[in-house]
């Protein structure tokens, strides 16, 4: 009974180079695992006709087809990904539900929300009171509301009402609406709220960005400038990215994606001006849908990616969509990401790209790892 299969996912990760990931992985891995269920469970809870919902299982299946999908491990010990507090805000006989269009918003915008409520507990809720609130990181409250008082009856999904908040007055890029029935049934969604930017990537004398790897490219190299690469997904040989996480087991499903999340390496100075925790969370959605994964198995060993993807544990190998470092004397930094189709609707991406704008025109890029051209050359389609 001996757990050997955690044997090989280690040797893999140890012969790879990422030993010392192991933790970080599982962690980002997980946090992503979390995300997905309170999104699924909530469209589930939100869907009146259905007659509820099944989970193959709350822990993880040890058995054949292995599959650590679980907020707690073959044991029923708890991973430490979520409370139980925090689920049962999503998970429960009450729960208060939000539809709304996306997460990441121009603060030009206006945030609209329709709250609805799952109630399948014994009883009616008799004169509910109803409330909304916004609030920034820092658990200041900069909007708030209320929706008609009202009896909420039980055996139902009922619509409570709809509010909206202007974003316009919004500095902070990360904010949470937040839900309450009668002071005790709560839920929350995190939403990010961005400015407009234009004129980004513009090349200077001492930083050229270009979408090809060519002669000029290679000469601003030569001459001990910055050079940002940001080829397009269809010019990059490599795996299709996605935000979702791998469902139940790459072994026994072998489907897209044959991922299990990003690492984002958020304390670095590329991220500065881009709000992120170290694991993908709503506002990466557009992002990595318009990305490609690069292969980087035949990289320096030292060599990490900024945006890291997490290999599935069948395979663990290294793999990037963002990395920067030494090339030819110069430096480099790489962002596999489509950066033209529909830029005016991607407040996420255009946030990144003036971030790593500001990086790669600061004293604070200085890529410290040594990489050969060739490695460039061979993910790049001819």
């Amino acid at each position: 009974v001996e757990a050997r299969n955690f044997e090989v996912f280690r040797d893999l990760l140890q012969k790879n180079g990422m030993l010392d990931q192991a933790n970080d992985f599982f962690r980002a891995s997980g946090a992503l695992t979390v995300l997905e269920y309170k999104a699924v469970i909530e469209g589930l809870l939100r869907s009146g006709k259905s007659g509820g919902f099944q989970l193959l299982s709350m822990n993880d299946f040890p058995g054949q087809g292995y599959a650590p999908v679980g907020s707690f491990d073959p044991f029923w010990d708890s991973k430490a990904l979520v409370t139980a507090k925090k689920f049962t805000e999503f998970c429960a006989p009450t729960v208060a539900l939000l539809r709304y269009d996306k997460s990441s918003y121009f603060n030009t915008e206006t945030f609209k929300g329709k709250a609805e409520v799952y109630n399948f507990s014994n009883s009616a809720l008799e004169n509910a009171k109803i409330k909304w609130w916004l609030t920034d990181t820092a658990g200041r409250v900069l909007q708030k509301g209320s929706l008609k008082k009202q009896t909420i009856p039980n055996e139902h999904v009922s619509p409570v009402g709809e509010f909206e908040i202007p974003l316009k007055n919004i500095s902070s890029q990360k904010v949470t609406v937040h839900l309450a029935v009668n002071d005790k049934i709560k839920n929350s969604w995190d939403i990010w709220v961005y400015p407009k930017h234009q004129n980004l990537m513009q090349s200077t004398d001492k930083v050229l960005y270009t979408d090809i790897y060519d002669d000029p490219a290679k000469k601003q190299l030569a001459q001990g400038k910055t050079v940002v690469f940001y080829p397009s997904p269809a010019s990059v040989k490599g795996r299709k990215s996605m935000f979702h996480n791998h469902f139940w087991n790459p072994i026994m499903f072998a489907w897209a994606p044959m991922t299990i999340g990003n690492l984002v390496h958020h304390e670095q100075a590329m991220f500065k001006d881009f709000l992120t925790s170290s694991h993908t969370d709503w506002q990466w959605w557009d992002i990595l849908n318009n990305a490609k994964v690069i292969e980087m198995q035949h990289a320096p060993q030292k060599l990490r990616p900024f945006i890291q993807v997490i290999d599935s544990y069948d395979n663990n190998q290294k793999l990037g969509i963002g990395f920067e470092a030494k090339v030819n004397g110069g430096k480099l930094l790489l962002l596999a990401l489509d950066t033209k189709t529909d830029m005016d609707k991607r407040p996420a991406t255009q946030q990144l790209l003036y971030s790593i704008d500001k990086y790669v025109n600061s004293d604070k890029f200085s890529p410290q790892v040594p990489l050969d051209e060739t490695f460039i050359q061979s993910f790049l389609t001819k």
